[in-house]
């Protein structure tokens, strides 16, 4: 047994140090294993081992095949919701950001779609990042596309 300063459960790649009884000791992943969840082989690590490589799975199977939702709605209605939040109204919002109300009003409508320049716009008068903007734009496209069949 190695004796350890009070350091308690710190854990290196493939070592726990642990305390027992006042003292500490370094002990491998498959020991703490063991003496959790029993040796290799018996019901209760089975178990563990399964439920361990289901969860490695379903994280695989979610990076591979992410969640596509069916509706997603224009960055349009956001942009709606923040300038009521605001207290803006369209009119100001476009002088503010340089741009013709009407492009606002379309975008607003889910007729336009926002641009690089208009997220950047956005950010200066919304505080809210460009990327953002173009975030939403970009989901609410991929959406369309699986809508119509297009991917």
């Amino acid at each position: 047994m190695i004796e350890i300063p009070k350091i308690f459960n710190v854990k290196f790649p493939r070592f726990s140090i642990m305390e027992q009884k006042g003292k500490f000791k370094l002990y491998s992943s498959e020991e703490v294993l063991d003496m959790h969840f029993g040796k290799i082989g018996t019901p209760r690590r089975d178990d563990f081992e399964r439920s361990v490589a289901a969860s490695v799975h379903a994280n695989e199977m979610a990076a591979r095949n992410p969640y596509i939702p069916k509706n997603v709605s224009h960055p349009g209605t956001t942009l709606d919701e923040k300038l009521k939040e605001m207290g803006m109204s369209v009119k100001e919002f476009s002088i503010r950001i340089s741009k013709p109300e009407e492009t606002v009003i379309a975008v607003i409508n889910g007729k336009s779609p926002i641009t690089p320049d208009m997220a950047v716009a956005f950010e200066s008068v919304t505080e809210i990042p460009a990327d953002f903007w173009m975030n939403r734009q970009s989901n609410y496209d991929e959406c369309m596309s699986h809508s119509k069949g297009e991917v």
